[in-house]
């Protein structure tokens, strides 16, 4: 455990003749909501905050790609209106090879969570492939709003950060033909059944 976070810690100050991908970053959204009093439901108030630390970087013939965040959902009980936007965490992928997250604290109205959102490493396979393993973002929709051909990471009306994918387990070998032709092969497991047998 200690040679691996030498590893990764090693990584954030890069070496002369690294290029320029390496870098840590990281974001704050917050949404909050109010709907007043309607024939449907009573008034209501909702808000939703989502922090997330990320980091990029060389660690000998890998490229790393790490991003950990942690939401906040705060709903009042039973009623509904003003929850449209913050009805889920946002967090959950399913399909995932390992559990790198879960809930912390979840009582009534108050839902906390934490999530390894990528965890992946890029090895190049030469000049026109490189191969991809862990967590990571795959995406082969055209839209960011409705995207009913992508079958890694659909829709989610209740996600209001549409523009940051949501990182999935899987396997990725990228083979690069030319400059407008790329052909992709992705593994991804898949929960099959009612006891989430994979």
């Amino acid at each position: 455990m200690l040679a691996c976070a030498a590893l990764l810690f090693q990584g954030l100050w890069p070496a002369s003749g690294q290029g320029q991908g390496s870098g840590f970053s990281g974001s704050y959204l917050n949404v909050w909501t109010r709907v007043g009093n309607s024939v449907l439901s009573p008034a209501s108030g909702s808000g939703f905050h989502r922090f997330r630390v990320m980091w990029t970087g060389d660690a000998g013939p890998a490229a790393l790609d790490f991003a950990y965040e942690h939401t906040l959902s705060l709903r009042e009980p039973g009623v509904l209106g003003a929850q449209f936007f913050t009805a889920a965490a946002g967090t959950a992928s399913g399909g995932d090879w390992l559990e790198l997250g879960g809930d912390l604290k979840t009582v009534d109205g108050i839902e906390w969570r934490h999530r390894f959102d990528r965890l992946s490493a890029r090895f190049n396979l030469g000049d026109n492939a490189d191969l991809v393993v862990g967590r990571q973002p795959v995406s082969w929709a055209t839209t960011l709003f409705l995207t009913p051909s992508d079958p890694f990471s659909p829709f989610d009306p209740a996600d209001p950060f549409r523009e940051y994918r949501v990182g999935v387990d899987a396997a990725r070998l990228r083979y690069y033909r030319g400059a407008f032709t790329q052909f992709e092969v992705v593994a991804r497991p898949a929960r099959v059944g009612l006891d989430g047998a994979r």
